[in-house]
């Protein structure tokens, strides 16, 4: 991401940030905030996360729903 998109993201809340990125297991995360290091693409939310807080989501994959 560059360009316009990027300055986009850097302009909107931080609080409204989400960065999508490739972990180190293979799994890719939704991290709260601006990150850079495996950063896939950013999400912007309508909803601020409160400002004491910092989440870390790992998403699924089909193939981890079939396993579980």
């Amino acid at each position: 991401m560059h360009g316009d998109e990027l300055t986009f993201v850097a302009r909107q809340d931080p609080l409204t940030v989400w960065t999508l990125v490739d972990g180190d297991d293979s799994s890719l995360y939704l991290l709260s905030g601006f990150h850079v290091v495996n950063r896939i693409g950013y999400l912007v939310s309508s909803v601020r996360l409160p400002l004491d807080r910092s989440h870390r989501v790992r998403l699924e994959s089909v193939a981890d729903a079939r396993e579980g």
